[in-house]
């Protein structure tokens, strides 16, 4: 029997283009995930991505990126139709390998070279807010953080106006302030080099009680897991 895996969006009015309630289905091992789109820096490129078997992600697959490049450029797999500024956001993730393991949430993206990442790093046992303009990566703050090697973990985010709250598996890790323009964007999930990454339950919420952090803040606070 095979399984079917969803990537639920439980998206609430505010900026969102989709309907409440809405459910982006993986679909099924071998396939891509219908009305996804991929780059591979300003270029269209779903070579390495795919929806594989995986006992432990929500509901039995998952979808994988699976790469040789070493160059150390972004790929990105996301669905077009949702679009938000404030939001909360969570997903599964498990780094299986690599020279660098590495993967990510990608927020707020108006182009595949302009949008803020929530990057995870195995090598470097690190959590960072990163900030890209331009296809150039602008780390905003950090902090170190228990980021198992072929493990599944959740990564959760919290964001309003310029404020940005995340939890890995449940427990706060970090809180950062982004003192550019808030914007509208899409919503996704990051690898890069030749890791083996894969990602499973992404659930989005749309933000629309109005309510927003000082955008004029610069701090930033966090803890060592």
């Amino acid at each position: 029997m095979l399984h079917r895996c969803c990537l639920t969006a439980l998206l609430i009015c505010g900026s969102l283009t989709l309907a409440s309630a809405a459910t982006i289905s993986l679909g099924q091992p071998g396939t891509l995930p219908a009305g996804f789109q991929f780059w591979h820096g300003n270029k269209a490129d779903s070579a390495p991505w795919s929806v594989v078997r995986d006992s432990a992600a929500d509901h039995g697959v998952a979808l994988e990126y699976s790469a040789t490049d070493k160059r150390g450029d972004a790929f990105i797999a996301f669905d077009p139709s949702a679009r938000a500024a404030d939001l909360k956001a969570r997903v599964q993730f498990r780094l299986i390998r690599g020279r660098l393991p590495s993967g990510g949430l990608v927020l707020r993206m108006t182009s595949p070279d302009d949008y803020d990442l929530i990057k995870v790093s195995a090598y470097e046992e690190r959590l960072s807010v990163i900030h890209v303009i331009n296809g150039q990566p602008n780390e905003i703050a950090g902090v170190d953080a228990e980021i198992a090697k072929d493990d599944w973990q959740t990564l959760e985010v919290d964001m309003r106006g310029s404020e940005f709250r995340i939890s890995l598996d449940g427990r706060w890790v970090l809180t950062a302030f982004d003192r550019s323009a808030v914007r509208e964007g899409h919503v996704g999930v990051w690898s890069e080099n030749d890791n083996v990454t894969r990602f499973g339950g992404l659930q989005v919420t749309a933000h629309d009680d109005g309510q927003h952090a000082d955008s004029g803040a610069d701090q930033t606070r966090g803890e060592r897991r």
